[in-house]
């Protein structure tokens, strides 16, 4: 009897393990995908914003504008590649880049892509909230 409760013991140990540890796998996998949208869009606004540097030479303060908004898209991109959607960071990189929609010498159709950009952001914030 004791041999059956010591097998019967194990196997239920194993089956509370495997459980444990897919229900890890899916739990990981799920919050991943959660962020996949939201790191989606702060690589188009990346690519977009490498597009616009490149139209004319920039003057310092029109570069220094899109390297503020690159660096704070990146920390936020960071955050949410650790599980969490950091707020602040993102709040960091829409001011940002409302100050280079606004400021920064652009052609149209790029000025348009970060309008775009500038406002999925915003959304993306409001749904957060």
């Amino acid at each position: 009897m004791k041999i059956i409760n010591s097998t019967i013991a194990k196997k239920l140990l194993g089956i509370s393990l495997l459980l444990a540890f897919l229900s890890g796998v899916g739990v990981t996998a799920y919050t991943q995908e959660r962020y996949d949208n939201a790191r989606d869009l702060v690589s188009r606004t990346q690519e977009d914003l490498r597009r616009s540097a490149g139209f004319t030479n920039l003057k310092k303060d029109e570069r220094e504008r899109i390297e503020n908004v690159q660096k704070h898209l990146s920390d936020f991109d960071r955050s949410l590649a650790r599980n969490k959607f950091d707020k602040d960071k993102l709040n960091e990189a829409i001011d940002d880049l409302k100050n280079v929609v606004e400021h920064n010498t652009l052609a149209v159709e790029d000025r348009d892509a970060l309008t775009r950009d500038l406002q999925d952001l915003r959304s993306m914030r409001s749904q957060k909230d």
